[in-house]
């Protein structure tokens, strides 16, 4: 079932609750993707799942690799969703599973980010806007699918934040001459064809 953003605020709730009355240690998640578009007020597209990117630490704020997440997140996610009739993993670390290291990422990409404090001890971090353009053009590059167009698309990146984007997947060599022109199209096609 796909969600919108009020039903997912709705669904965190009942999760940290869960979370609270089982014992549970803090939990800070880090999210991109379609869920984040939405809470950043980019994109008002429904989704399927929170993509979580990773975890941030309560303690030293440090950033992991949120893959996997513990069986008791998991079980809890797995609850809240038959509570709201979502898929038992609306809440899934695939995204971290499958993603760069992320020490590869930019400098700064986990920086200003929105974050909301669903509970003391359950809180929800969203991308900034600047990282989901990189992420959506790593996307674009990676794979071929009409709702990363969009989302970049919604997001508008300025010339300097495409190039930006562009030089870091060349850094990381990521980009071949068959995927610029994939890009070069998709920007076309979002009207950014310089």
């Amino acid at each position: 079932m796909k969600f919108d953003w009020d039903a997912c605020k709705q669904a965190f709730t009942f999760l940290a609750e869960l979370l609270e009355e089982a014992g549970e240690p803090p939990v800070h998640l880090i999210v991109s993707g379609g869920s984040a578009m939405q809470a950043g007020q980019f994109s008002h597209r429904t989704t399927h799942d929170v993509d979580v990117l990773a975890v941030k630490g309560e303690v030293d704020g440090g950033i992991s690799q949120a893959w996997p997440l513990s069986e008791a997140l998991k079980n809890a996610i797995a609850e809240a969703g038959v509570e709201f009739g979502f898929r038992p993993d609306w809440v899934n670390a695939a995204t971290s599973m499958l993603m760069i290291p992320l020490q590869d990422f930019p400098e700064g990409f986990f920086h200003e980010m929105e974050e909301l404090e669903i509970s003391p001890d359950f809180k929800v971090s969203f991308l900034s806007r600047r990282s989901l353009i990189y992420l959506k053009i790593y996307a674009i590059v990676g794979r071929s699918e009409e709702r990363d167009r969009l989302d970049l698309k919604q997001l508008s990146p300025t010339a300097e934040e495409r190039a930006s984007a562009i030089t870091w997947l060349e850094g990381l060599e990521l980009i071949d001459e068959a995927q610029r022109r994939s890009l070069t199209e998709a920007f076309t096609e979002i009207d950014h064809d310089d």
